[in-house]
């Protein structure tokens, strides 16, 4: 994941680079972050988030990015 933002501002994203099967489960925290300009920020209500990936394929010269956008709901919204 070599990019993540809050809110259209770039944080350190929460994945290094590791090596798994199409089947893993990606899981962590992102309650906390640090941007990049070293402030920090608390995850809240409204927050839009987006995750980047770089996916290298097993064959030569395969790979893909791909991102996800979404917002955290108003407790008790979903």
């Amino acid at each position: 994941m070599p990019y993540a933002y809050v809110n259209g501002k770039t944080i350190n994203p929460p994945y290094s680079p590791h090596t798994q099967g199409s089947g893993y489960n990606f899981y962590g925290s992102v309650n906390r972050y640090q941007f990049i300009d070293d402030s920090a920020g608390a995850i809240a209500t409204g927050n839009k988030l987006t995750f980047d990936w770089f996916i290298k394929g097993s064959k030569p010269n395969t790979a893909a990015d791909r991102y996800i956008t979404c917002q955290v709901p108003t407790p008790g919204s979903a």
